[in-house]
């Protein structure tokens, strides 16, 4: 849509000259005298016309139009950003742990559960999954409650957890690398310490495990 021009204001403005020198000053005008300085000085007066008003709403000024109104134009449309992708797709879904990892039992919130399956999920900032572990299809969800999530490398399809929390006078530090394989697999490398608050180590556990898709989450 071509620009439209706004209404203009025709002003008429006064000034001085002063023979001899050629010097032109304003008169009857903001912080300028009401007449001419001197009456050898010679007024005169000419019309111009300068922009009025504003824009329409939903356009914006682009330049002056001949008789000096403003050229208003509407901005072209854009599309919608798209969607950002906050985990990786083709990936999500719930895969059987072959071998199931035994937790230690001194681990507070771990309680001894053996887990046989972990579910891969959207995380909570872009670039990121979720991983839950689940114990016979029941969630453990205590790990995404603490804010632990996984940043996900696209290149080589693989992620890493590295994280400690302290949970009743205990520092358990989760340590997880995984990568996705061919074939709906997932390879997870997994340490769990528990430690007391004055350094001792109470347990730990360590191994490794092959992930393989068997449903969807939910």
């Amino acid at each position: 849509m071509a620009p439209a021009p706004a209404a203009a204001q025709v002003v008429t403005l006064e000034a001085c000259f002063v023979p001899g020198s050629g010097t032109v000053y304003r008169i009857a005008a903001d912080g300028a005298p009401d007449a001419c300085r001197s009456p050898k000085h010679v007024r005169f007066t000419w019309s111009t016309s300068v922009p009025s008003g504003t824009c329409p709403a939903g356009q914006f000024m682009v330049g002056l139009a001949p008789d000096r109104g403003l050229l208003c134009a509407t901005p072209p449309s854009q599309p919608p950003p798209p969607p950002e992708t906050s985990y990786p797709t083709g990936f999500e879904g719930v895969y059987a742990l072959d071998p199931i990892i035994p937790l230690p039992e001194c681990a507070a919130l771990v309680e001894g559960a053996v887990y046989n399956e972990a579910s891969i999920l959207p995380g909570p900032v872009p670039g990121s999954l979720g991983l839950e572990f689940l114990q016979n299809g029941d969630s453990r969800s205590f790990w995404m409650a603490m804010g632990i999530y996984a940043s996900f490398d696209p290149l080589a399809n693989s992620f890493v957890i590295d994280k400690d929390l302290v949970v009743a006078d205990q520092v358990l530090s989760l340590d997880v690398t995984g990568a996705f394989g061919p074939g709906g697999t997932v390879q997870l490398q997994i340490t769990l310490t528990a430690t007391a608050t004055d350094g001792e180590v109470l347990c730990a556990v360590a191994g490794a495990t092959t992930g393989t898709y068997v449903r969807p989450n939910g």
